[in-house]
């Protein structure tokens, strides 16, 4: 913002996450974490307040036990399995 003090930031729009548009308690969190965290070593690092709804999105869209599913989506689930590092942990640890 041209007129803001620099101390001040102007909030444009709200960032969303798989869908989930973050409030402004998650905004504030969100920035809290980037803020007071010290710069990691790992480029896999995601905060928390990111991390939350991606996990919550994993599960949601996860195949459930009842649900059908043909023969090829049973195929390629297990083909897709076959790459995974850990396969049967969910997206929650």
């Amino acid at each position: 913002c041209r007129e803001c003090p620099p101390s001040h930031l102007q909030l444009i729009s709200v960032p969303a996450v798989c869908e989930y548009k973050m409030n402004e308690h998650d905004f504030l969190s969100l920035l809290h974490e980037l803020f007071a965290s010290p710069l990691h070593e790992s480029s896999s690092w995601i905060p928390h307040s990111i991390l939350k709804p991606i996990q919550s999105y994993a599960c949601r869209s996860a195949i459930k036990f009842g649900d059908e599913l043909t023969m090829m989506e049973m195929e390629d689930m297990m083909t897709q399995l076959n790459t995974c590092s850990f396969p049967f942990q969910c997206a929650h640890g």
